[in-house]
C-alpha cells in the first residue's frame, strides 16, 4: 500500500500520539533518515522516551527500520501497541515534507514558548492539584475544564433543529454568520464536483492519492 493510500485514511489515534511525540523532539529531521544506525540507536530512544511520558497508558513501542528506495534514505517505524492491536507509523520523507509536518514543527514553536512543563491546575474550591505533562496537555485539560456544563451539538442541516434553536442562531441576525460562495469557473466547479461526488470511484481516488499530503484543514 503507497504512502498516499495510507494518508488518505483517517489515521488511528495512536498515529496521532506518536507524531506529537516526534514534532515534540524536532526529530527525526531529513537529514537523518540516511543514517539508518542513528535512527535506531539516536533517534528512535529519544521519541520513545517522549512517547512514554505522555502516554504511560501504551504499551512499549517497537521500532524498526526499512529502506525508502523512492528518496534514497530510510523511515523510521513505530509499532504502537494499545488493548492488543499495533498501529504502525511511518515516520519518513513523505511525512516531514508534508503540509502537516510543516504545521505541527510551527505550532509545537509557538507551544514551546510557553514553557515546556510539567504544570499544575488549582482549581478554585478544588483541594486537588492536577500535574500536567505538556503545553497540548494542559490545553486538552483547560478546554475540557471550560465544557463543564455546556452541550455541544452539531448538525448536519437546518432540518434538525428545533424552532427554539434556529430562532436563537440562525434566524437571529445578531448570532447567526452568513458565508457567500462564489463559482467564478462553472467548467472548473463541475469538474470538481462530479470528481467527488460522482459514481466514478476510480477519478476520486486518484484525487485522494494525488492531494493527500497537501491537505492542511479536513474536517472528518
Amino acid at each position: 500500500m503507497s504512502h498516499a493510500e495510507l494518508a488518505s485514511r483517517p489515521a488511528p489515534p495512536s498515529t496521532w500520539h506518536m507524531y506529537r511525540a516526534m514534532v515534540g523532539v524536532g526529530v527525526p529531521r531529513e537529514a537523518d533518515l540516511v543514517d539508518e544506525a542513528a535512527l535506531r540507536e539516536t533517534i528512535a530512544p529519544v521519541i520513545d522516551e517522549r512517547f512514554r511520558l505522555l502516554y504511560p497508558d501504551f504499551e512499549p513501542v517497537s521500532w524498526t527500520t526499512s529502506p525508502d528506495p523512492e528518496h534514497g534514505g530510510f523511515r523510521l517505524v513505530a509499532g504502537a501497541r494499545r488493548s492488543g492491536v499495533v498501529y504502525r507509523t511511518a515516520l519518513d520523507t513523505d511525512f516531514i515534507r508534508s503540509a502537516d509536518y510543516v504545521r505541527l514543527a510551527e505550532l509545537n514553536a509557538q507551544i514551546t514558548d510557553i514553557g515546556s512543563g510539567p504544570f499544575r491546575v488549582n482549581r478554585p474550591g478544588e483541594s486537588e492539584v492536577e500535574d500536567i505533562v505538556s503545553p497540548v496537555a494542559l490545553l486538552e485539560c483547560l478546554l475540557k475544564i471550560g465544557e463543564k456544563g455546556l452541550t455541544i451539538q452539531r448538525y448536519k442541516g437546518l432540518g434538525e433543529m428545533n424552532p427554539d434553536q434556529l430562532a436563537d442562531t440562525t434566524l437571529d441576525a445578531e448570532n447567526r454568520t452568513l458565508l457567500q460562495v462564489r463559482v467564478p469557473d462553472a467548467v472548473e466547479a463541475d469538474i470538481a464536483f462530479t470528481t467527488l461526488m460522482g459514481d466514478d470511484v476510480e477519478p476520486r481516488r486518484e484525487f485522494i492519492e494525488r492531494n493527500a499530503l497537501e491537505v492542511q484543514n479536513l474536517d472528518i
